[in-house]
């Protein structure tokens, strides 16, 4: 939860890329989990419980969301992100920039 929060707070691309990376590892018969791996891990998911599918409704090639070449239309990452609202009942938003607390925009 800390090193979420961070993570989001600070906008730490490494942090997120590792975390990305670390979602899927268990299931990786190598027990490493590369960026292709999580993807590919993720896909299945995404497609299972926001019914979007990779190519036409996203495309994610890396952890972070810093690549150019990640696609999401608005729409899609609001469904995405209020499923996990829903579904886990955690305060997401509060992991957000905002203008309200002191550094989470600074230089944004």
């Amino acid at each position: 939860d800390k090193i979420l929060a961070y993570m989001m707070k600070k906008s730490d691309n490494q942090s997120a890329e590792n975390i990305f990376r670390s979602l899927t590892s268990e299931d990786n018969p190598e027990g490493v989990s590369s960026i292709a791996w999580a993807i590919a891990s993720l896909e299945e998911v995404i497609d299972i419980t926001l019914g979007l599918k990779w190519g036409k409704d996203y495309i994610l090639v890396d952890g972070c969301g810093l690549s150019e070449y990640n696609l999401m239309t608005p729409a899609h990452l609001v469904k995405a992100i209020s499923y996990l609202y829903q579904k886990y009942d955690f305060k997401i938003l509060d992991y957000f920039a905002n203008t309200k607390e002191k550094g989470t925009l600074k230089e944004k």
